[in-house]
């Protein structure tokens, strides 16, 4: 800093997959939970048509219930990768 070069100088551009990744990777660490109209829009789609990703997120264990936001149970902080794959799977392109 003295030398007056900030440490935050520089930045870096997510590609579109890669800000879907960081949104669902963050999101599901959250307390409050992964808002599922955010993966919508930044997917720029609903899930897959056929998915009910959510039901068997749910059924598994690994959230605490079917609907947004995407809150993990103590099994699914555990297992949060899984719950993250699952739903980056559902919003492929």
């Amino acid at each position: 800093i003295h030398q007056g070069i900030v440490p935050w100088q520089g930045a870096e551009t997510l590609s579109h997959t890669a800000t879907l990744e960081e949104a669902v990777m963050l999101g599901v660490r959250l307390h409050e939970g992964l808002n599922m109209h955010t993966v919508e829009a930044i997917a720029g789609h609903p899930a897959r048509k056929g998915s009910d990703i959510m039901s068997d997120l749910c059924d598994e264990g690994l959230i605490e219930h079917p609907y947004s936001p995407v809150i993990p149970t103590l099994r699914g902080r555990l297992l949060n990768d899984v719950i993250v794959e699952r739903i980056l799977e559902t919003y492929a392109d």
